[in-house]
């Protein structure tokens, strides 16, 4: 009886095994059915292969779906990948689940911002700084908002005030965005003539 039971187990498992391999030798594209991901099927059945980061993303909220940090770096993935409307949707769930972060409303600024929408992007930007007013990217992102209207001593004063909360900002290192951004230079000068400008010239000694 014991025998028959191993024999039957046996081939359970091969059927299950067979099943498997059969799905992934298809290579049958499997979709997301939220997101209309397509991935190779054969990436899901086998331990060693790499998993396309959106798609784990969405394997941990389906365990995790009250967390909103993984919605927020889940649409950062989409902004690098350029789906803009999937990461202002997966940003605004964030937000849902925690509504005074100010990092969250900044990324669903960048978000609008991508997408041409000024008005959306500096409302978002707006509620960022409101939530803490010494966001500095939030300041800073207002900035560019004025800078693209043309509003450039706005666009400066807001640089300055991002720059006062966290200097940093004006280093190529911290953010990449300021070799492109041509005010960045006018805004060091500034912060130097308002905060060490006044100080007195250093003496010089005269040979004796």
């Amino acid at each position: 009886m014991s025998r028959s039971i191993a024999l039957a187990a046996l081939c359970a498992a091969a059927l299950i095994a067979g099943a498997c391999a059969g799905r992934a030798a298809s290579g049958a594209p499997v979709t997301d059915p939220e997101g209309g991901i397509a991935v190779d099927a054969s990436t899901l059945w086998d331990p060693n292969a790499p998993k396309d980061p959106i798609v784990a993303y969405r394997l941990r909220l389906a365990t995790e779906p009250a967390n909103p940090a993984l919605y927020n770096n889940l649409a950062n993935l989409y902004v690098m990948r350029g789906w803009i409307d999937e990461a202002i949707r997966s940003y605004k769930k964030a937000i849902d689940l925690e509504p005074r972060s100010p990092i969250l409303w900044n990324n669903l600024g960048t978000a609008y911002l991508k997408e041409g929408k000024q008005s959306k992007a500096y409302g978002a930007f707006l509620r960022a700084v409101k939530i803490d007013e010494k966001y500095a990217l939030g300041w800073y992102n207002i900035g560019v908002i004025y800078d693209q209207a043309g509003n450039y001593d706005r666009a400066l004063e807001m640089y300055l005030k991002a720059a006062s909360y966290k200097p940093d900002l004006l280093d190529v290192k911290s953010n990449p965005q300021s070799v492109a951004n041509p005010k960045i230079l006018a805004v060091r000068v500034k912060r130097y003539l308002e905060e060490e400008g006044n100080l007195p010239l250093p003496l010089e000694p005269m040979p004796e």
